[in-house]
């Protein structure tokens, strides 16, 4: 079982709140299941992809500048290595940059990290 949730369900999303909320109910929803599954043949993982090249922004009407995309070729083949994996993990951001971009995020103090999540979303047309 696959859920897709985001890259910004990782951390509050000023100007796109409801969202980041979502994603972050798939993320912890998600991880709950795969560990009362644990013990059955059934493997479950969250995908949490960040800006990946659909038609998502002409949809919801923001921007792209500034976005570095992944193909949905590249975010399906992250979500392929995962589930093949002996020991599946729970979750796995698509994307080397995402994954930097995101640990480097969880270690700013929470003021900033929120600062910095505003800025981006208010730059590309959320807020």
């Amino acid at each position: 079982m696959v859920n897709v949730a985001s890259f910004v369900g990782y951390q509050p999303g000023p100007g796109m709140a409801v969202y980041a909320a979502t994603k972050a109910y798939v993320l912890n929803f998600t991880e709950a299941l795969a560990h009362e599954l644990r013990d059955r043949p059934v493997k479950v993982l969250t995908l949490s992809p960040a800006s990946t090249r659909t038609e998502f922004y002409t949809v919801s009407g923001t921007s792209e500048r500034n976005a570095r995309f992944e193909t949905p070729r590249q975010v399906v083949a992250t979500a392929l290595r995962a589930l093949d994996a002996t020991r599946t993990p729970a979750r796995v951001v698509s994307g080397r940059t995402n994954r930097l971009a995101l640990a480097l995020l969880r270690r700013l103090p929470r003021p900033v990290m929120l600062s910095v999540m505003a800025g981006a979303n208010q730059r590309a047309g959320h807020a």
